[in-house]
């Protein structure tokens, strides 16, 4: 990382892995930096980084729970499937049902026209 402000610094700017153009920089340093500091200092780069760091944190907790509820899901139907000894178009067409056939279109990848009746038609 390398920061700069005038036009000599411009080549070290460009050839660092991150150059940072502070914020009264010329135009060559503005050009060759990766990140322009709009306000004087370089305390808005440790702000930036606690804010990416808070979103990379939301980011890998919703990853996880999304997985853990995919995993709850299976998990349910699985048991259930075993439990009362369904075959598995049943436990589909069921999960069609309590989820508004929205499932069964994502299973089968195609657009239906009457939603309800694929409810019915997966029931039976």
């Amino acid at each position: 990382m390398r920061t700069g402000d005038g036009v000599n610094d411009a080549p070290a700017l460009k050839k660092a892995d991150v150059g940072v153009a502070v914020a009264d920089a010329t135009d060559a340093a503005r050009g060759a930096a990766d990140i322009v500091l709009t306000e004087p200092g370089l305390s808005t780069i440790v702000t930036a980084v606690i804010g990416a760091r808070k979103i990379f944190q939301r980011m890998t907790t919703y990853s996880k729970y999304t997985i853990a509820m995919t995993f709850r899901i299976c998990f349910t139907f699985g048991l259930i499937t075993v439990i009362y000894d369904w075959c598995v178009s049943k436990g589909v067409g069921w999960l069609c049902v309590c989820c508004g056939c929205t499932a069964r279109h994502g299973i089968s990848g195609s657009q239906m026209k009457h939603p309800m009746v694929c409810c019915c038609v997966c029931v039976s």
